[in-house]
């Protein structure tokens, strides 16, 4: 396996989970606030109640991955196209956001050249 490949795919996969993160908005700022925990404890069990029927336990399954189904479409797009928009709403400068995005664009089209003409890219 090439280098870019495993790159692009570590940097793929690390900015899909925060890209999920961020589209789960769990509404956290930073600051102390000890009803924040207790609130997405609370929503946690509210959106998690199964019970001891299976039949109705597989339909909660299905209804849980059409709920995050778009959780999951957003986190996709913070991960490749919005990354910059998901920097800039961190707060930071611009000059690290446009460095950051050309790292992480410019090891994706690396790695997707590889993919396609099935060799590795020379230094």
């Amino acid at each position: 396996m090439s280098k870019f490949y495993l790159i692009a795919g570590f940097i793929f996969v690390f900015n899909l989970v925060v890209g999920m993160l961020n589209a789960l908005d769990l509404g956290y700022t930073g600051m102390h606030d000890p009803t924040w925990a207790e609130t997405v404890h609370q929503q946690v069990l509210s959106a998690n109640q199964y019970g001891s029927n299976p039949i109705t336990d597989t339909i909660f399954a299905i209804g849980d991955f059409i709920r995050s189904l778009p959780w999951f479409v957003q986190a996709l797009f913070y991960a490749t196209v919005l990354f910059p928009l998901m920097l800039y709403s961190w707060g930071l400068p611009s000059f690290i956001v446009t460095a950051l995005t050309a790292v992480v664009w410019l090891s994706y089209l690396a790695a997707i050249i590889e993919f396609i003409s099935g060799r590795s890219v020379e230094r």
